[in-house]
């Protein structure tokens, strides 16, 4: 008669599948810190009560995410988590380059109750922040200026030069008012730069209309010229 085994074998259980997603700004500007509370992290399927680490990390400047997440990076932060939950970086992040960063973020996994690391995602996918020179305008230019007009009436042309106070670009419109018209057609705004010359013109009555323009919209009080050819 066969005895009796020794032991039995212990079974294996698998670690507990989480997930991990992050988030931070899509946009930003050289030299500008971005908080940590603007950089987060959301922890699902773990097992309660748990441990564990989030890290959160940005891989760049480059123009298209990394395939391979296990170098390169810049830590932002970390910090310890008892659970499911969405988590703020302890630690906020400067840019200090123009380009495209790329957000990530891991979870270290926790092997006292049971569950298993996971992470953001590496490569497509992943979520982005455009890093620029200068911080984006938060109002619309303003006192936009005609600062010159030359009217050449031999050879049917205008010549205007302008100004505007934090514009990146302008918008010109040239109106023909008719003679008999006691209101002026609405101005068609197009993309000019300074000066804009305008060839070939008709004789009769005109009205030149600028207006500089940033990321925050247009200025709402446009530049007025009259003239007469």
């Amino acid at each position: 008669m066969l005895g009796a085994a020794a032991g039995s074998a212990r079974a294996f259980n698998p670690p507990n599948q989480t997930y991990t997603t992050v988030s931070g700004p899509a946009s930003g500007s050289v030299g500008t810190p971005i908080a940590g509370s603007q950089i987060s992290a959301t922890l699902s399927g773990a097992n309660s009560p748990s441990t564990g680490e989030i890290t959160w990390d940005v891989y760049g400047p480059e123009s298209s995410p990394p395939s391979d997440c296990s170098s390169g990076n810049t830590i932002i932060g970390y910090m310890n988590v008892p659970g499911d939950g969405v988590y703020q970086s302890p630690t906020g992040w400067t840019p200090l380059q123009s380009g495209t960063y790329w957000w990530y973020a891991v979870y270290s996994g926790d092997g006292v109750h049971g569950n298993g690391p996971s992470n953001s995602g590496c490569g497509a996918g992943m979520s982005s922040i455009v890093v620029s020179t200068s911080p984006p305008a938060k109002t619309p230019p303003a006192n936009t200026a005609i600062t010159e007009a030359k009217i050449n009436k031999k050879k049917h042309q205008a010549t205007f030069s302008f100004k505007a106070s934090d514009a990146t670009s302008f918008q010109c419109a040239l109106i023909n008012q008719p003679m008999k018209s006691k209101k002026p057609p609405k101005p068609h705004f197009v993309t000019c730069k300074s000066p804009k010359t305008y060839k070939h013109l008709n004789t009769g009555q005109y009205t030149f209309e600028v207006r500089g323009v940033n990321a925050a919209g247009a200025d709402p009080r446009p530049a007025i010229k009259k003239i007469r050819l």
